[in-house]
């Protein structure tokens, strides 16, 4: 883990690489609370309207939810891991100087 840190990151790259998984958290929260937003307003707006596109497509949203929170959670934890990484290099980098 340790060596292959060593020769692929350089320190340049470290703090881009964390910011990129900072991006990455925030925009898994972003995603979370507009598809919660969304599926909230849609139930209201559309819960007692019975034409048959709005029912399609509020199944549709529905059944894509679990996508929705699946490529979320990814995004969450690889966020994590890129924190972990960046520390890691940082460690071997210091140790190097």
């Amino acid at each position: 883990y340790n060596t292959i840190m060593a020769q692929d990151l350089h320190i340049g790259q470290i703090p881009e690489l964390r910011q990129f998984g900072k991006n990455l958290n925030q925009a898994s929260i972003a995603l979370n609370t507009l598809f919660n937003q969304l599926g909230n307003q849609m139930n209201r707006a559309c819960g007692t309207w019975q034409d048959g596109q709005a029912l399609r497509f509020m199944e549709e949203f529905r059944s894509s939810r679990a996508d929705v929170e699946k490529m979320s959670r990814t995004m969450m934890e690889f966020s994590d891991y890129i924190q972990r990484y960046c520390q890691a290099a940082e460690a071997v980098q210091n140790v190097r100087m």
